[in-house]
């Protein structure tokens, strides 16, 4: 079966950790976390989005561990890999007005509130959603949370 696959590399990060992390989001609607040193996935989700395909597939600017998804049905999923790294933590589908990109925004030098994500909807209205201080204030627990998964997939 032939995927539509879209990779989201994860730059800032990949110093940061030492790590050469990467995601993929795909048509069938499963995430996978890869190591670019390795075929396999150091994780992968394959009921995030119920089966509906990735459209959008990006980290939040200021938590390592925190990032979003924007599904066919236009749906935004958000993940925190602290909280919960099964499922979302937080899912909107957006019917009225379809949602057909987003764009996570914020300075990953200075956690403030002007972190969030900026949604294009299909009327062509642009909508700014800013985060809590709950998904913009990284934790050092953050980065050993990425390492262990690294660690433990091999």
């Amino acid at each position: 079966m032939r995927h539509n696959v879209k990779y989201k590399p994860i730059k800032r990060y990949i110093m940061q950790f030492l790590l050469s992390l990467f995601q993929v989001g795909c048509g069938d609607g499963s995430i996978r976390l890869h190591e670019v040193s390795h075929e396999r996935p150091v994780a992968q989700w394959r009921s995030g989005t119920a089966g509906e395909p990735v459209v959008s597939l990006q980290w939040a600017q200021t938590r390592p561990t925190v990032f979003c998804v924007l599904d066919g049905a236009s749906t935004l999923h958000i993940w925190d890999l602290l909280e919960s790294d099964a499922q979302p933590v937080v899912s909107e589908r957006m019917d009225s007005d379809r949602v057909t990109a987003m764009a996570v925004f914020g300075d990953s030098g200075q956690q403030n509130t002007y972190s969030g994500i900026a949604l294009a909807h299909e009327s062509g209205k642009i909508e700014m959603q800013y985060f809590t201080r709950a998904f913009t204030v990284p934790t050092a627990a953050e980065e050993e949370k990425l390492e262990s998964m690294a660690t433990d997939a091999f």
